[in-house]
């Protein structure tokens, strides 16, 4: 299992690639539909990365209520 640090890390690099899709695809002249495909998977990568945070806070919340692994 995955410890918290590890955890921030992968978020952090998911996030960073989500942002730079969005970044690179707003810096490109033009609407064609590699700039839609580029934004699309960055809001994609940056909504992943808010879910999995969610999931990883909850799962952390749970953890402490029911003490796992008794």
């Amino acid at each position: 299992m995955m410890n918290t640090v590890q955890f921030l890390i992968i978020a952090a690099i998911v996030l960073g690639n989500g942002l730079l899709f969005v970044w690179r695809s707003k810096s490109k002249q033009g609407q064609t539909s590699n700039t839609r495909m580029l934004r699309g998977i960055g809001y994609g990568l940056v909504g992943l990365t808010a879910f999995l945070l969610l999931v990883g806070v909850l799962q952390h919340f749970d953890e402490q209520a029911h003490a796992i692994g008794h």
